[in-house]
Order: structure tokens, then C-alpha cells, then sequence
């Protein structure tokens, strides 16, 4: 809850760096830092125009990067419709050592990783509302794969303009022999067929 609990209260730290112009509008890469949970990049696939525009904050799956969003997940033809796309980076999000080790970590101090991707889909949405050319509260959320796993909680926690998602899940998911994936979460996974629903 602490993450939570003060979200729009609290400052919001944003430095553009990169600019890039594409035929379909404008790419702008972003570092947001926020004082708990540290620099999170950003990029936004905006229309060209002056807005405002819908906004939607993307998700990307394990393994995947924000490119995969715009190139193989039709970001970019989302802008065409006049959306303004704001990709989160998630960090430790390979499906690998370095996502079980923050997942355990954060499990065993009485924590969740889901917690921190929930935080950092709300404050892209923050970003997307501070923007004055994105209606600030016509802002969706789009989730693919494990992203999805964390965007169908979210819509069931915050309220949003909508939800796209492509993946339900149980919120325990500890592979065999494998990695602990983020969403795990055994007091979320009680909850599971009523977020799923």
C-alpha cells in the first residue's frame, strides 16, 4: 500500500532522451524517476497533431521489449488510430535468475513483485494524465502475455477506460526447476478466478 497511497501526491521526475520523428507521428524515450522504485524507462508512440489523444499504457510479455510492442503487437498502428502509446520497460522481466531473485526477495520481506508492476502501470498513467495532449481520463491499458497477468489485477484494483489482454493467470507461477515469474503472488492467487472473470 505504500507504493500506492500518495501515487498523485508525489513528484514526477520525467527527462526526454531521445526524440525521433517516424511517419506515423513521433517516438519519444522517457526516464521517469520516482523516489521508490528508482529510473523506469518509458517510450511514447505518439500521433502527430496537437490532441488530445486516448491514451494507453503498454505492457510487454517475459522477454520481451518495448519494440515488440510497437513492431510485432501493432503499437505503431495503434497511433494510426490516434492513440498515444506509452510502453512501460519492465526491469527483471526475462523469465531468468535476476526476475526469481527480486521475486523471492520481495515474497520473503512480505512484498510482491506484482506489486511493483502494478505501481509501474499507475504511474504511467500519470505520466499519460500530466500530458496535455492525451485526455486524461480517456486513458486504457493494454497488456500482452505477463503483462496481461499484471493489467488484469490492475483493472480490478484502479479504474481505467478499458482493458486489452490476451492472458489469465493464477498469480503462482514458479516454474519446476525454473524461474519465479513476477506476478507471483500467494495472497493475490486466492483471488484469481474473480480477477480472471
Amino acid at each position: 500500500a505504500f507504493l500506492f497511497d500518495g501515487l498523485d501526491q508525489r513528484p514526477l521526475e520525467i527527462e526526454e532522451v531521445d526524440r525521433i520523428d517516424t511517419d506515423w507521428g513521433r517516438e519519444e524515450h522517457l526516464v521517469v524517476r520516482d523516489p521508490w522504485i528508482g529510473s523506469l524507462t518509458m517510450v511514447l508512440l505518439r500521433p502527430s497533431g496537437a490532441g488530445p489523444f486516448g491514451g494507453l499504457v503498454a505492457s510487454p510479455g517475459h522477454g520481451e521489449d518495448w519494440w515488440d510492442m510497437r513492431d510485432a503487437h501493432f503499437g505503431d498502428e495503434l497511433v494510426d488510430g490516434r492513440w498515444a502509446v506509452l510502453i512501460v520497460q519492465s526491469r527483471a522481466s526475462g523469465a531468468d535468475d535476476a526476475e526469481t531473485d527480486v521475486t523471492r526477495t520481495l515474497l520473503s520481506a512480505g512484498l510482491s513483485f506484482v506489486g511493483v508492476r502494478l505501481y509501474e502501470q499507475l504511474l504511467a498513467r500519470k505520466v499519460l494524465r500530466w500530458r496535455s495532449d492525451v485526455h486524461p481520463e480517456l486513458i486504457a491499458l493494454w497488456g500482452h502475455s505477463g503483462g496481461s497477468v499484471v493489467a488484469n489485477l490492475n483493472a480490478r484494483i484502479e479504474p481505467w477506460a478499458a482493458l486489452v489482454s490476451d492472458l489469465q493467470g493464477e498469480y503462482l507461477n514458479v516454474i519446476p526447476d525454473g524461474p519465479w515469474l513476477d506476478e507471483t503472488s500467494p495472497a493475490v492467487h486466492a483471488w484469481h478466478p474473480a480477477i480472471n472473470d
